[in-house]
């Protein structure tokens, strides 16, 4: 697909691809006045939010969630005019050996409060795994905040997130000894990774989950 600059004048910057990023970058440019060309060898844009038919089947090719309000507020203050679809639960987990069909609710205490209802005598554990979590989200914010970030509200405000920086999830799950039942309905968001939870990272699993449960 090409977009056509203004007629005999040649473009300022050139975009090559039409995907989500290269879309934005275009938009902005040319907001500012620049003019821009996108190149895209497929036949339509968009990339990972496009999707493909085959037969009576609706295939997306990978985006389907977006994990923040930040996107979401960027493009309801423009001038795209889109109505975004906001799914009514953070996922829904089914498993055919046991018979558990969980849906997990958005909202950390939502989230807990159904895990810990589905799993009896998980209620501890639960809340002190998900209360890393939230401390792991709140230091990565900390650290973005503010470069060079001081080490003593490091210390003094993130200790679990010192302490577990070089944990993998599965770790820090033992240590608060979270039922295996409850690891079942709190782990789907790894595929989001592509890294089992006996070698993701703690810090980085636990800020996802955290971002996809309240502003996903």
């Amino acid at each position: 697909m090409r977009t056509e600059t203004e007629a005999g004048k040649s473009p300022e910057v050139i975009v090559i691809g039409s995907g989500l990023g290269g879309l934005c970058a275009a938009y902005e440019l040319a907001k500012k006045g620049v003019r821009v060309l996108v190149l895209e060898r497929h036949n339509l844009p968009g990339g990972f939010s496009t999707s493909f038919v085959r037969g009576r089947f609706e295939f997306e090719t990978s985006l389907h969630e977006l994990g923040g309000a930040s996107a979401y507020e960027y493009l309801k203050n423009d001038d795209f005019h889109l109505e975004f679809n906001r799914v009514p639960e953070a996922y829904r987990l089914m498993l055919t050996e046991n018979g558990t069909d969980f849906r997990a609710p958005f909202g950390m205490k939502e989230f807990s409060d159904a895990v810990i209802k589905a799993v009896p005598g998980s209620e501890g554990p639960v809340k002190d795994f998900m209360k890393v979590c939230e401390e792991s989200f709140n230091a990565f914010t900390y650290l973005g905040d503010n470069s060079p970030p001081d080490l003593r509200v490091l210390l003094k405000k993130y200790g679990n997130f010192i302490r577990t920086g070089a944990a993998v999830t599965d770790e820090v799950a033992d240590a608060v000894k979270l039922p295996q039942a409850a690891r079942d309905l709190i782990y789907p968001y790894w595929c989001y990774l592509g890294v089992a939870t006996d070698k993701v990272s703690f810090s980085l699993w636990a800020s996802m989950i955290y971002s996809y449960l309240n502003f996903g």
